[in-house]
């Protein structure tokens, strides 16, 4: 399994290739990491698919809240990485629920 990103921009990367495979982007277009999360076309089943996947693969609790929020993408890799990051350096593992 490849290292968690705790960076802000290692996670927009990594939720840029996350997303694009759920909004079914074209190869001539990209996910804007300064615009709204829903106007690039994340709905609520959108949203709790991600949600699931980023869970799984960053090992921590995320918030639908978080996905469904007027947050871009760079404002929510700046929350996911530093959960990550708080998750890494505690001894369970496990970030404390924002």
């Amino acid at each position: 399994m490849s290292a968690i990103p705790t960076t802000p921009q290692a996670m927009e990367t990594f939720l840029c290739r996350n997303l694009a495979s759920y909004l079914d982007i074209p190869p001539a277009h990209r996910i804007h990491r300064d615009r709204p999360l829903y106007s690039q076309g994340v709905d609520s089943l959108t949203a709790l698919a991600l949600q699931r996947r980023l869970e799984h693969a960053l090992r921590i609790p995320v918030p639908a809240s978080y996905l469904l929020r007027e947050n871009s993408v760079s404002e929510l890799a700046a929350v996911l990485a530093d959960l990550a990051c708080r998750a890494t350096a505690s001894p369970g593992g496990e970030a404390a629920a924002a």
